[in-house]
């Protein structure tokens, strides 16, 4: 990868994080703190996928942010200065739940000898 394509989308990564909150504050699920833990543009630069985590419902979050898809691409298309902003995809990212399944995985293993 280039350096233009990192901060492009180490950019995108901020933008989308703050529209994301703004959106989601009237959202009726409860999430607790939602988190923007990377963004990754395909290869032909159409797509631009947005994995997020949350403390609480994350297996909801994704269709939740789809809901307010139409306004977070509309805005990020007035503050992403590009030719041509990809179209945004979210996606959960379960690091931190895999993290702690492993983790408990692991306790349960010294707990046993």
């Amino acid at each position: 990868m280039t350096i233009k394509h990192d901060k492009f989308e180490s950019i995108a990564r901020e933008i989308i994080s703050n529209l994301i909150h703004e959106e989601m504050e009237m959202e009726e699920i409860d999430f607790g703190p939602i988190t923007v833990t990377k963004a990754v543009v395909s290869k032909d630069k159409s797509y631009l996928d947005i994995y997020v985590s949350s403390f609480k419902n994350i297996e909801l979050l994704p269709k939740a942010l789809s809901k307010h898809w139409f306004n977070i691409q509309r805005n990020a298309n007035k503050l992403i200065k590009t030719r041509r902003v990809p179209k945004i995809r979210f996606r959960a990212d379960k690091t931190w739940e895999d993290m702690a399944y492993i983790s408990g995985i692991i306790n349960d293993l010294d707990t046993n000898k």
